[in-house]
């Protein structure tokens, strides 16, 4: 069975400490951490800077976790098979992060965009264009999950997996993604929004 082993960067594999700068006309410029920014809901007339995503981030911290397992995805499925997949718009700093950590030097695809449809789109293509019989993804945004399942099933059914990394005070926390859960934070996000 091919595999895709899709892995997110800024807090799945790493903590950046790289910020979103967000500015509303007449206002002064405030920063959300890439955690923050995975759940913002813009408001009107916001504009984002993601200048500090185009660099080498400051200083990144590896997610224990979550690099044994993209070390571990290379071992088993190859290193044409296990990517990481950004909404950084820049794939250098990512690469230099890897080296810097000694990581496998796997493929980035940095999209350059937070919109989970892009997301879904690159794991799609690369499903069609590699024919892969299985995907499975880690990502610490329950929406980019979403989207990605949502393309994905219909092709591969039931071979898709997530996991998701969580922020606790104790650190992160990898949970496999089920469709439930992914429901239940869907509607609670619904409930919100109302």
């Amino acid at each position: 069975m091919k595999t895709l082993v899709v892995f997110d960067f800024d807090d799945t594999l790493f903590r950046s400490g790289a910020m979103i700068g967000v500015t509303k006309p007449g206002e002064t410029k405030r920063f959300l951490t890439s955690h923050e920014y995975a759940t913002y809901r813009p408001e009107k007339d916001e504009e984002f800077d993601y200048e500090q995503f185009h660099a080498y981030p400051p200083d990144p911290q590896p997610i224990e976790q979550t690099t044994k397992e993209l070390r571990s995805a290379v071992f088993r499925h190859g290193l044409d098979n296990v990517i990481i997949l950004t909404a950084r718009s820049a794939e250098e700093p990512v690469m230099q992060v890897l080296q810097s950590f000694a990581m496998p030097p796997v493929e980035i695809l940095a999209i350059g965009s937070a919109n989970p449809e892009d997301k879904a789109d690159a794991v799609e293509k690369l499903v069609n264009e590699e024919k892969y019989d299985s995907v499975i993804v880690y990502e610490d945004s329950s929406a980019n999950i979403q989207a990605i399942r949502k393309r994905i099933k219909p092709i591969l059914g039931d071979n898709f997996m997530a996991f998701k990394v969580k922020t606790t005070p104790r650190g992160e926390v990898v949970q496999k993604e089920s469709i439930a859960r992914s429901s239940r934070v869907i509607q609670k996000a619904l409930r919100f929004s109302d």
